[in-house]
């Protein structure tokens, strides 16, 4: 699944948003698994949207 920020209506979302830090490892390593340049930095670019606009759930054992 993928999080397109800019289609989300504002509204919509709850008043405080966090994503695990597993998950944001995973979207890390899109851009490097992309097959072209174009990919890559429409992958990096989501990337760092999200981490600008989500806070990070630290990992625990």
């Amino acid at each position: 699944m993928v999080i397109d920020l800019d289609r989300l209506e504002p509204s919509s979302l709850p008043l405080e948003l966090a994503v695990t830090a597993i998950t944001m490892a995973e979207l890390a390593a899109g851009p490097h698994a992309a097959a072209t340049a174009g990919e890559r930095a429409v992958r990096q670019d989501r990337l760092q949207r999200t981490e600008a606009a989500f806070d990070v759930l630290a990992f625990r054992w």
